[in-house]
Order: structure tokens, then sequence, then C-alpha cells
């Protein structure tokens, strides 16, 4: 049987001691970087993809409220100014609708996009004719 000093017993559980934080620090490490990887999907995707919501929704309210605007305003140049305005957002909102599909990569999250987009269709129905003439 080997006899051993103190010293060589404390060398060893510091060696032993060494290679356990070791084994700890790298499971941490590998760990870390796939928490990191799911949060850069987190944000490339989901996150992005709420943004986005977030701004056809911002932009429908916009077209509605220029509608709304269209609707009491009796001057016929403040009419115009309006419809310029209504013009710009409509082709907004189409550059939007075309962008949003991207975020969405589940099934649930691509039905839910199409209804969406369904409902902007059925809200924000992109026939305009010339404003009629006011008498």
């Amino acid at each position: 049987m080997i006899k051993l000093t103190t010293m060589q017993k404390l060398f060893g559980l510091s060696l032993i001691l060494s290679l356990f934080t070791v084994a700890i620090g790298t499971y941490s490490v590998g760990s870390l970087s796939r928490l990191s990887d799911g949060i850069d999907n987190l944000y490339n995707v989901h996150v992005k993809g709420l943004n986005a919501a977030r701004d056809v929704n911002i932009t429908v309210l916009r077209l509605i409220r220029e509608e709304k605007n269209i609707i009491l305003t009796n001057d016929e140049s403040e009419i115009r100014r309006y419809l310029d305005v209504l013009t710009a957002e409509r082709k907004n909102l189409e550059v939007q609708m075309q962008t949003l599909p991207q975020y969405f990569t589940s099934g649930e999250g691509k039905a839910l996009c199409e209804k969406m987009i369904q409902s902007v269709k059925v809200t924000c129905p992109q026939k305009t004719g010339p404003p009629k003439k006011l008498v």
C-alpha cells in the first residue's frame, strides 16, 4: 500500500477540484452558447415579427384616420392632401404586408398571419377611385 503524505493528499484534492471546476465551466459555456442562439432566434424571428405586426396595425389606423379626415373635410385642397397621404400609407401597407409572412414560421403562426392579411384586405381595400367633385 502506498503511503501518501499530507501534502500529496492536498495536491491530489486540489487537482480533482480543478478538474471538476473545468468540467462545470465547459458545461456552463456550452449551455450559455445554446441560450445565446435561442435568444438570437427569438429576436431575429419572433420579436421582429411582433414589431412588423405592430407596424401593420399602426399603418391601418393611419389609413382609417385619413379616411375619416377626408369624410370630415369640405375643402378640396385638404381632400387632395389627405388623398396623397392615404396613397402613401397604402403603398407602405402593401410593402409591410409583403414582408410580414417571413416572420411567421410555425403552422399556427402562418394561420394567424393569413388571418391578419385577410382582415387587413377587408378593412382597407386597395381600390381607390378619383374623388368626386364637390358641389
